[in-house]
């Protein structure tokens, strides 16, 4: 594990240090030495705390006020953390992964202030001179951990007829004597180089720094800055209409930057706005696996000196020049009619017009006012009359769809006349567009549907552009809104028998809701000030009892009538499954339950992965059980729902049964049969929708499979993918899910092709300072890694003589730095070793894995937590 003892500039914490020198000069998979080490800030007598935790052992090596001094100079105390829970058990402990595997490793500490760091490795005793370099007190600290640990966990290197992977164990602690940044480059061992602050300027026309493209290269740490990157790039601006665009507030600065720099923009023409308005049909540029920043590696930025070029690889230019903005945001207010006219009658002298928009979750019909209502109206008619060729609009929000969706689907029924139930599956399958809504938002839809259709310019033919004016009468909105629905039928296919019977929600507390298999929390996304607690709560579309029993489908009536849309998303409140790739879903046991969603959505595979949907026996179908103990249903086509009167558009359904999220439960056996199912429907151009009970983690884990398979990207990535695309709620695959995800990734290289090559694994000169880069110990040898490491099988090639015996007691090599280094004479050495044909996207092509497993967890927790509300 390496471990850096202080940035460039000798700082050992990031509390004062710039984020430049901090994020800068990084071997792979490096951690902050105070996620190891305990910190010794609130301990006021450190000689007695230290004397009470330490093994006499300790005292024999080093001396007393060595280690206080080391202690002070680090700000650590030489003792690992320890983040179990006290109590109970935590499937997705994500953030103690780097505590729990520091007990079991090596260490590696390096630095790149390479005059100070020569000078304190090679002095020969400690003088505790003031300078940068910081490895030699942390290595010191390191090792006494370690010997605290062993001490503490006997079974280390005791045997007492435990497996053999808990015998003779001994871990130790390396200094990297010659931090060659270029060598370790070289040897792919390179996560982020050191960057000078200069790297952080721009042009004023520039989107992407130097620092910032070095920061997306390095897949070892914010993940934060790279979801929001794939989220613009996922949520980028596509067309509503040919003068009305849906987008996200990079699309807005995007634009304004290239504006104000008098940057030339590639206007579309009308006939390529219609081209993209089939496109995002047939195609969504959402689900596009092209559409995506996972799949550039630090090779596709290799020799591009145009930063125009750079830029355009991570962020989508706009295509239109937008005069019209409508930014939905928190604390916004809705427009009066004096503020839409004032904005009418002069937006003709105007270069361009903001104004904001209430975001989607903080509206209610018992908050508004007529007048409110009739000023969503006439929002929505300013933007169909007035928005034209030479004045178009945008309607953003900061991620593309959680603030904006509510007012999307309010211009699409007041455009379109349509139902909110229809307006919601045009702006999915139609418009392609990524949306998401609260249960709040679709029951308030719910009652302005009736006022945004009877407003609606296809029931006033004869009203033009140049005829404008604005609706005044807001008498009539409180009678329209007692006003009966519309019926919109979609086709005569079967029998009616009413509505669904919902049952209680389950839920326990605000952020929490009852499954088969116990407790989850679902984190959302974005909009976490508004309503939170209510938002969280009232998702019961997660919840098992909201899915119509057996009992209930079984009643028939005799009367033949037309399936209804308006209703059919009712039950899951608007939230749709997410549409990962053009032919994936991922979603809840109750989108699965629902026949009329499935039918709209035209899904005809699904996957349930440890859950049952209830229809599945009312239905004639063929029964089949693979060897892995899953099953396979194939439906008999043509069969009608007797509860909605819809079709089964469902022609085979995956059972993995008995997988419960539950830490116990294991994908690893069915996941290739898995894979090879939605394969099959990829083939014959369906679409498979994968749930389990919530759509999180179980059915998220069988998703990021695919994906990775799909798409030939690494774990970090898919994950990623994956996670942008569940929208607004966040997903959270067990620690052991995770973990069986790590090992197949393993196992999807191993399967590649091999061929044999000869390597030089160093050559180390008289002086110590080589091309290898040395680590050096307390024993009589020197050890010294490799400048060329190329064996899948590990990130490191050491090579050493035999070591001296070690006290049986420690099991450790213990840092000696009196010990001299042994000089080898300038000589290749060579070795043969297996070359993969590595074909999947990563920035590390000649290694089992593009990211460790405890900077993966690290690095979804830091994820997470920035969603997470503290008080």
């Amino acid at each position: 594990m390496p471990i850096r003892s202080c940035n460039a500039n000798g700082e050992i914490t990031p509390n004062f240090a710039s984020i430049i020198t901090e994020s800068t000069g990084l071997i792979k998979g490096t951690v902050s030495p105070g996620d190891v080490l305990i910190s010794y800030s609130n301990i006021i007598n450190l000689e007695l705390y230290l004397q009470g935790i330490l093994p006499n052992e300790v005292f024999k090596y080093y001396h007393p006020e060595t280690i206080i001094t080391d202690c002070i100079i680090t700000q650590l105390i030489p003792v690992f953390k320890n983040l179990d829970p006290e109590i109970g058990i935590n499937l997705r402990n994500f953030h103690i992964q780097v505590s729990k595997i520091s007990n079991i490793s090596d260490f590696i500490v390096y630095c790149f202030n390479r005059e100070d760091h020569e000078f304190n490795v090679n002095q020969t005793e400690d003088t505790f001179v003031n300078n940068k370099c910081k490895c030699v007190s942390l290595s010191r600290l390191l090792h006494i951990a370690q010997i605290v640990y062993q001490k503490q966990h006997p079974e280390l290197v005791k045997k007492k007829n435990l497996p053999n992977l808990l015998n003779n164990q001994k871990y130790n602690t390396f200094i990297l004597a010659d931090p060659n940044m270029e060598a370790l480059n070289n040897a792919d061992l390179l996560s982020i180089p050191v960057v000078d602050e200069s790297a952080s300027l721009k042009r004023d026309d520039e989107l992407c720094s130097k620092y910032d493209i070095s920061v997306f290269n390095n897949w070892d740490s914010n993940y934060l800055y790279r979801e929001r990157l794939e989220i613009s790039k996922m949520s980028t601006a596509t067309p509503l209409s040919k003068s009305l665009w849906m987008g996200n507030i990079t699309d807005y600065e995007c634009l304004q930057i290239q504006l104000s720099n008098g940057k030339h923009i590639e206007v579309a023409s009308t006939q390529e706005v219609q081209t993209m308005l089939k496109n995002q049909s047939e195609s969504p540029l959402y689900c596009n696996a092209e559409n995506t920043i996972v799949r550039l590696t630090k090779h596709d930025f290799e020799g591009v000196t145009n930063s125009e070029v750079s830029d355009k690889m991570l962020i989508t230019f706009p295509l239109i020049v937008w005069k019209f903005y409508i930014k939905c945001v928190e604390g916004a207010r809705i427009p009066t009619l004096d503020q839409l006219r004032l904005i009418y009658d002069n937006f003709s002298d105007c270069d361009f017009v903001n104004i904001e928009f209430p975001p989607s979750g903080s509206l209610s019909l018992a908050d508004m006012s007529d007048d409110d209502i009739l000023s969503i109206v006439n929002i929505c008619k300013f933007c169909y009359y007035i928005c034209d060729d030479n004045f178009p609009g945008l309607i953003y929000c900061s991620d593309g769809y959680t603030e904006s969706s509510l007012l999307f689907l309010c211009y699409l029924m007041y455009s379109e006349d349509i139902c909110l139930d229809e307006a919601i599956l045009k702006l999915h399958m139609d418009y392609g567009r990524p949306f998401f809504i609260f249960k709040t938002d679709y029951i308030l839809l719910s009652k302005l549907e009736t006022i945004m259709n009877k407003f609606s310019p296809l029931k006033t033919p004869g009203e033009t552009k140049e005829k404008f004016l604005f609706e005044e009468n807001s008498k009539s909105i409180r009678s329209s809104l007692l006003m009966p629905k519309r019926k919109t039928s979609v086709g005569q296919v079967g029998s009616y028998s009413g509505t669904n019977n919902f049952g209680n929600t389950g839920i326990h507390n605000a952020s929490s809701f009852v499954t088969s298999t116990g407790y989850h929390v679902v984190q959302y996304r974005g909009n976490q000030n508004i309503q939170s607690n209510q938002i969280r709560s009232n998702h019961s579309l997660f919840n098992q009892n909201n899915v119509s029993s057996t009992a209930d489908r079984k009643k028939k009536v005799s009367a033949k009538v037309k399936p209804e849309i308006d209703g059919c998303f009712a039950e899951v409140h608007g939230s749709l499954p997410s549409r990962i790739l053009k032919h994936l879903y991922l979603g809840s046991l109750t989108h699965a339950s629902s026949i009329p969603l499935l039918s709209r959505l035209k899904i005809d595979y699904i996957v349930s992965v440890g859950e049952r949907v209830s229809w599945c026996e009312l239905f004639k179908h063929q029964k089949e059980v693979h060897k892995s103990g899953s099953e396979i249903i194939t439906f008999v086509e043509g069969q009608v729902d007797e509860n909605s009167g819809y079709e089964l558009n469902v022609k085979k359904m995956l059972i993995l049964p008995n997988i419960n999220d539950d830490g116990i439960g294991t994908l690893i056996t069915t996941i290739d049969h898995t894979l090879d199912f939605i394969n099959d429907c990829y083939e014959n151009n369906g679409r498979a929708l994968v749930h389990c009970q919530v759509g999180v983690s179980r059915s998220a884990t069988v998703c990021i499979g695919e994906v990775m398979k799909r798409l030939k990207l690494s774990l970090a990535r898919a994950y990623m993918y994956v996670r942008v695309r569940r929208l607004n709620v966040i997903i959270q695959p067990n620690l052991k899910l995770m973990y069986e995800l790590f090992k197949w990734e393993e196992y999807l290289l191993a399967k590649k092709p091999s061929k044999w090559k000869k390597i030089n694994i160093g050559i180390s000169s008289s002086n110590g300072c080589g091309v290898s880069a040395g680590f050096w110990t307390n024993t009589t040898k020197m050890k010294y890694i490799g400048s060329i490491c190329e064996e899948p099988e590990q990130d490191f090639v050491i090579e050493s003589e035999e070591e001296d015996e070690v006290d049986d007691n420690s099991q450790m090599v213990k840092l000696d730095f009196n010990s001299s280094i042994v000089k080898y004479e300038d000589s290749p050495r060579y070795k043969y070793v297996e070359e993969k044909e590595y074909d999947i996207v990563s920035n590390s092509r000649g290694s089992m894995r593009e990211v460790d497993w405890y900077i993966l967890c690290r690095e979804i927790y830091n994820l997470n937590r920035a969603y997470i509300k503290t008080n």
